[in-house]
């Protein structure tokens, strides 16, 4: 059947997607070209244009199809990265870095929902948790290999990893011409709608039940995605003496430690509250830049980076799984989505901050900064949390007869 057919060209761009060969090498293939500095207002700058156009290529996955829209995304994605591959300067590396960024959000606005939609024709949407489930083991997988992989070809020639996502994304591009677009339309993007969606979210995250998780949890998350994505995590690893070989095996050892970690979280939370096991888990990032801000010898360096990943993994699922059980079931989508948006904003800032320190020779002060914005999260939540437990168990008493 067609429909199904879909399903297994979601998984291949997927795939394709994740083949990310520049991992461990793409700092030291861009800092040819520009400073740190240079690097963390390249990489801020990006990103905001790429949260940006969330807006406009989702309306256009509407106008011409998630079909069309896959196919486009594809496309621009490997030909940004040709071009970042053939770059030798930054104002090139700044072009292929932009096409990419619009490629990204292309692929966001219309993969899922491609999915979704092609289940529910077939009236199998309830499978959609195990298809996604399915598809994100299979890019944790994609993006270990093909780090390991990318740190042999950066050894060849520093352009092919570059140049072989770009084939891989050019791959991906034909994969996507024998789609099936589905005849449902289950989310009609508009600005208006957008904007709804992120006000309920806001109204879901400051409900009395979650009111007190929402800081821990953008902190959390807000921390992990500043690690995970961008030029942090590379840099972190390059101050403790990883250079592109060993940040392939060292990013790929992270990426399958982070993936079998997060398997812990249900016994971990038949141990712990909620509310205890969030604060623990801001406490152990905290520690984990503490750490690194001593300057580590390399092996302890590289263990202090798993450690941060992995806990990073754990607070993202730990919230996910805290957001899922106190909002409605019609509420649920829409407020994991505001979530992961308003915990992506900060790296805009963050980046050209840390990108500047770096230059300087004063990174330290950036894990400084991460570890009072944590403690500052766990103090003034738990402070509250604990004025809110009291003012709950004086009215039970005051109402007791």
């Amino acid at each position: 059947m067609a429909y199904k057919h879909n399903i297994r060209i979601y998984h291949a761009l997927n795939i394709m997607s994740a083949c990310a060969f520049i991992n461990g090498n793409w700092l030291f293939f861009w800092l040819r070209v520009m400073t740190i500095g240079q690097l963390g207002v390249v990489d801020a700058t990006a990103f905001a244009f790429g949260l940006f156009m969330e807006v406009p290529t989702g309306a256009l996955s509407d106008m011409i199809g998630k079909r069309w829209t896959l196919i486009m995304s594809m496309f621009l994605n490997g030909l940004g990265f040709f071009i970042m591959g053939a770059a030798d300067s930054i104002w090139v590396i700044v072009i292929g870095f932009w096409f990419t960024q619009t490629a990204w959000a292309l692929y966001s606005g219309a993969a899922d929902a491609f999915a979704y939609d092609s289940l529910k024709v077939m009236n199998d949407e309830a499978r959609y948790d195990r298809v996604i489930s399915f598809t994100t083991s299979l890019s944790v997988l994609t993006v270990g290999i093909s780090s390991l992989i990318g740190g042999w070809m950066y050894n060849i020639d520093q352009r092919l990893p570059h140049y072989a996502w770009g084939v891989a994304l050019f791959i991906g591009f034909f994969i996507a011409l024998f789609a099936k677009e589905p005849p449902v339309d289950t989310i009609k993007f508009t600005l208006k709608n957008y904007v709804g969606q992120l006000s309920q979210g806001f109204r879901q995250l400051i409900r009395p039940e979650l009111r007190y998780f929402t800081p821990l949890i953008f902190a959390t998350l807000g921390v992990h995605y500043l690690f995970s994505f961008g030029f942090i995590q590379p840099t972190m690893a390059t101050n403790f003496g990883f250079f592109a070989d060993e940040q392939a095996v060292l990013f790929s050892v992270m990426g399958f430690t982070a993936a079998g970690t997060v398997l812990f979280v249900p016994i971990m939370r038949r141990h712990l509250s909620d509310m205890r096991g969030l604060v623990l888990l801001a406490m152990l990032l905290a520690g984990g830049y503490l750490m690194a801000s001593l300057n580590p010898p390399m092996i302890l360096g590289g263990i202090i980076l798993i450690g941060i990943r992995s806990v990073g993994g754990i607070s993202s699922s730990w919230a996910s799984i805290v957001v899922n059980r106190e909002i409605p079931s019609e509420y649920r989508s829409t407020t994991l989505s505001t979530v992961a948006l308003i915990s992506k904003i900060p790296y805009i800032i963050t980046a050209m901050i840390a990108g500047g320190l770096a230059e300087a020779g004063h990174f330290n002060l950036f894990y400084m900064g991460v570890i009072a914005f944590l403690l500052m999260m766990v103090v003034s939540v738990t402070i509250a949390y604990r004025i809110h437990r009291k003012t709950l168990i004086r009215q039970a008493i005051a109402t007791t007869p």
